[in-house]
């Protein structure tokens, strides 16, 4: 595939991306405001989105074997950990913006527990069994086995700790 068309791919799979997670944030807040039409609008674009976003990812051969799959999202861990939210906290720390440093710790933590979930993943394929998966609802980090009382990263109480299925 020319390098061009990759490229063009790749691009617009990241912007269905950033749509989706946007339109998702959006139906939270209009099912906040209690405007259900448009929290079930702006979550059918996120579908939409999702479901473009995987046929870019697909043309561009974004999608390997598992293990590949694994691999790529573990590089991809490590660098948001070590070089790309270090520098992003330091710049919102250095700028005095307090909401800005918490949500990037919270990504960092986030981050940190995805990588050791994947590096888990690569070691001990399928059926490990080490238990259910957890999402904290508020920061975003990732709990393998019993759900803790409070969140590792933002300390919110478990109940707050949906199970993915």
């Amino acid at each position: 595939m020319d390098n061009d068309v990759h490229a063009g791919l790749i691009a617009q799979f990241n912007r269905c991306a950033a749509l989706n997670r946007r339109c998702i944030a959006y139906g939270q807040k209009a099912l906040d405001e209690k405007r259900l039409r448009e929290a079930r609008l702006f979550r059918a674009i996120a579908r939409s989105a999702t479901i473009q976003g995987a046929h870019l990812l697909t043309a561009a051969s974004g999608i390997g074997t598992t293990d590949q799959n694994l691999s790529r999202e573990l590089g991809e861990a490590r660098t948001v950990l070590l070089d790309v939210l270090p520098e992003e906290i330091n710049r919102a720390k250095a700028s005095g913006s307090t909401p800005a440093s918490v949500a990037l710790e919270h990504a960092h933590a986030a981050a940190l527990s995805t990588a050791e979930l994947l590096e888990e993943a690569l070691a001990a394929p399928s059926g490990s069994g080490r238990g259910e998966l957890y999402v904290c609802s508020i920061c975003g980090f990732l709990v393998q086995g019993e759900a803790p009382d409070v969140c590792p990263s933002c300390g919110v109480n478990k109940q707050l700790l949906p199970a993915v299925e």
